[in-house]
């Protein structure tokens, strides 16, 4: 049923288009166009403007064709892509499209915007009855999932679905990933000449060095992790320095580790403070909450089984990253997030075979029969 060649000669469309994070709009169009042909509906949403992108979250919507009784579904998948990715020059090899090397491949999550194209086109051309199927296509997903965050919910009657982002083998389904926190902290401290009255000053930067020296990250356990990952500070060699920030996150499956996790960190500020002399201002952000799924829960089984009608074997993950599907999820749509078959995502290396792409396609689809039998 999956035009192979087809799904091939859309995804190298796609990889083609560049649309960094905040610069969707022209990929946008390309899908907009696709589905104009099939006869779907569309809109596009104000999420760009509340963003700063170019372009909202593209909301398409297929109405049921000879199952209506069947409860609405939902498939979503990112337009944007991480740098360097734009000139995008894909190879294909056998069976495997990478780029040339320059860039990333842009499968994530290109591949996923593709087989969700290809799927509709299918099941249009085959004229399979299904019920109602919505798909977001959203923006600004690689800078803190943030097209999701601000698409009106009230728009999907779907309250359950499929976020074709997934990474790996096809049939992995990710049915649980982290909550994440981020932390900004500011030194204060006080500037004097460096050579001439040190002693008159407060080093901001030696504040912020020993509370770094004093967390806990990198791997906390197995289902937290924490890091730092900017610090900024200073202006000359010869000032002692009174300003520096450093900005980390933590992450966990647990909500209760996470509060200890941030915890942690903040104390290892206020010590460095009392130590050193230095003041802090903290930044605390809850980005994304965590979600958790088992095999008894409708929507995993749903997947499981097509993954089963496609001959490929289901495998259960927890994930440490985040995506859209943790958005759906805090939002009231049980969703797990699918494997589109890329590999080595955000590095020049990214690739994504053809059969992968094409055994995706076809679980969507068998997700879509599914669907008449499944209650969310």
């Amino acid at each position: 049923m999956i035009n192979s060649g087809r799904l091939l000669s859309t995804f190298l469309d796609l990889v083609k288009i560049d649309s960094l994070t905040f610069a969707e709009k022209s990929l946008a169009n390309y899908i907009g166009k696709r589905l104009k042909k099939m006869g779907i509906s569309f809109e596009i949403d104000s999420a760009g403007r509340k963003v700063g992108s170019d372009t909202g979250n593209l909301i398409a919507r297929l109405p049921a064709r000879g199952k209506s009784n069947a409860r609405p579904i939902l498939f979503a998948a990112h337009m944007d892509t991480v740098a360097p990715g734009t000139g995008v020059k894909p190879v294909v090899r056998n069976d495997t499209v990478r780029s040339n090397g320059d860039t990333v491949l842009g499968a994530d999550d290109k591949a996923g915007c593709g087989i969700i194209l290809e799927s509709l086109q299918s099941l249009i051309e085959e004229n399979l009855p299904h019920g109602d199927i919505e798909v977001v296509f959203t923006i600004a997903e690689e800078k803190g999932l943030l097209g999701a965050k601000c698409l009106d919910f009230n728009k999907l009657k779907a309250k359950w679905g499929f976020v074709m982002d997934g990474d790996g083998t096809i049939g992995n389904i990710i049915v649980k990933a982290p909550y994440q926190d981020a932390l900004k902290i500011v030194f204060k401290g006080k500037a004097a000449h460096a050579g001439v009255n040190p002693e008159k000053g407060i080093s901001a930067i030696r504040g912020a060095s020993i509370a770094i020296s004093r967390m806990k990250l990198g791997r906390i356990d197995e289902e937290t992790t924490a890091n730092m990952g900017v610090i900024e500070g200073g202006r000359a060699i010869n000032i002692v320095p009174d300003e520096t920030v450093i900005e980390g996150e933590a992450r966990s499956h647990s909500k209760a580790k996470l509060k200890v996790q941030v915890r942690h960190m903040l104390a290892c500020a206020k010590e460095a403070n009392r130590e050193v002399g230095t003041k802090t201002e903290v930044e605390l952000k809850r980005l994304y909450d965590g979600f958790a799924f088992s095999e008894k829960d409708r929507v995993v089984s749903v997947a499981m089984e097509a993954a089963s009608r496609i001959g490929v074997t289901p495998n259960l993950v927890a994930s440490g990253g985040g995506s859209d599907t943790n958005i759906f999820n805090k939002e009231g749509i049980r969703a797990v997030n699918l494997s589109v078959g890329a590999k080595d995502v955000h590095t020049t290396d990214e690739s994504v075979s053809i059969e992968a792409m094409v055994k995706a396609a076809e679980m969507v689809i068998q997700l879509i029969e599914l669907a008449g039998g499944a209650t969310g």
